[in-house]
């Protein structure tokens, strides 16, 4: 799909919703970068709610999109002549309940009213549903794809979406006009999960780092435990959910808490879903049952965890799979210690093979807790770890994506 372009290009950038998770804020952040050089771009929204809806960059417009009919929706994605139907219903059939197919008619709408040069999706399901409308539009924008984050998770899900969905997949990112993956293990395990070209996909990092970094990191800390410490303070920030396991974290925690004073604090949304309610409840028997409560605390989402994660003696990172998690580049760029899980994909390659912070295996508590308390006992030195995080910078992040939006260059670069 080529075009003529003006130096204006036109950008739609497809989110499933404004709450602030990892990847809303990084996308929120492309955004910003791309309208301060001149761009036109577009939020492209399933949903107006969530938290991050008070920070639309200048220059932005939200655009939230309705959805179909359900049963409308998966028609009208069995209508497309781009694909064989028995990889359609393939897809269909396992992916019965993803809600974002719902908002497929809309979507293609959308394309064929605003006319955007180029449409960027990330994750999964979106990059699926921007494939299905581009396809399925009168306009044909440039169309790029972004994998934030491990295909193979752990999770049995994705070893029968491997094998009933794999000729879809391929067909689809097969059909954009420039794929990104955040790390280069996320990259090479995309490439050999679906049989993908390497070559084909560029490793872009995300623009965590921006202009004003410094000043909200610096802002004031608001909480009992920063004012006249009496232990150090270990900060975690995420969702409580499977891919966190925050639960080997707290296991960690109340070990490490028999050797020395410790406290620990989780930021993330705490929200009502009763998956998410079940996680909450989990760890705060676990921490009861230690005796610990006075050390422990969730105190929900916060809009910025940068002064936390600055002021905090040690940052914590549990995950069982990643991409390239952004609070690890942010602690660094806070010259805060960190320990992390080594898993897939991204800690290993931000702590430089553990130079700029301990790695510890995915699960083990007692490992994690031996880790902590060595960091503690003797952190890296904070000005070291700013300088490494100087290689996440903004500038280059959106130096790329730009190129692969308006489609100047073709060859694919890594960051």
């Amino acid at each position: 799909m080529t075009m003529m372009r003006s130096e204006q290009t036109r950008i739609g950038i497809l989110v499933e919703d404004l709450r602030g998770g990892g990847v809303q804020r990084m996308l929120m952040l492309i955004a910003s970068g791309l309208a301060e050089r001149g761009h036109d771009v577009s939020l492209i929204s399933l949903s107006g709610d969530g938290e991050l809806a008070a920070d639309m960059a200048p220059g932005v417009r939200l655009v939230v999109l309705e959805p179909a009919n359900p049963l409308a929706a998966r028609l009208r994605a069995l209508r497309n002549p781009a694909f064989r139907k028995r990889d359609l219903l393939a897809y269909l059939a396992l992916h019965a309940n993803s809600r974002s197919l719902d908002w497929l008619p809309s979507l293609i709408g959308h394309i064929d009213r605003d006319r955007p040069d180029a449409l960027f999706a990330a994750t999964q399901h979106l990059n699926m549903t921007a494939s299905l409308a581009v396809t399925a539009a009168r306009h044909r924008p440039r169309l790029l794809l972004s994998i934030r984050s491990h295909f193979t998770n752990g999770k049995s899900r994705r070893d029968r979406e491997s094998r009933f969905c794999g000729p879809f997949y391929r067909r689809c990112y097969g059909m954009a006009d420039a794929i990104t993956a955040v790390s280069r293990g996320v990259m090479e395990n995309m490439a050999e999960a679906l049989g993908l070209d390497p070559a084909a996909i560029t490793v872009v990092h995300s623009p965590t780092l921006t202009a004003d970094f410094e000043n909200r990191a610096n802002e004031p800390v608001r909480h009992r435990w920063f004012g006249n410490r009496d232990a150090p303070v270990m900060v975690a920030v995420g969702r409580p959910s499977f891919q966190k396991d925050f639960g080997t974290l707290v296991d960690a925690f109340l070990i490490a808490r028999r050797q020395r004073p410790l406290k620990l604090m989780i930021i993330g949304a705490t929200d009502n879903t009763r998956k998410r309610r079940d996680i909450v409840e989990e760890l705060q028997g676990r921490v009861r049952a230690a005796g610990a409560e006075a050390d422990f605390d969730l105190p929900g989402w916060c809009a910025n965890p940068l002064p936390y994660i600055r002021n905090a003696d040690l940052l914590a990172l549990s995950s069982r799979f990643e991409g390239l998690p952004n609070v690890l580049i942010e602690a660094l760029a806070c010259g805060t210690p960190a320990v992390s899980t080594d898993c897939p994909s991204g800690p290993r390659e931000i702590l430089d093979d553990g130079r700029y912070g301990r790695l510890v295996p995915v699960g083990d508590a007692q490992a994690f807790a031996g880790a902590i308390l060595a960091t503690l006992e003797t952190p890296v030195d904070g000005e070291t770890l700013r300088q490494r995080a100087g290689l996440y910078n903004r500038k280059a992040s959106i130096d790329i994506y730009e190129r692969l939006l308006s489609g100047r260059i073709q060859e694919h670069a890594a960051v």
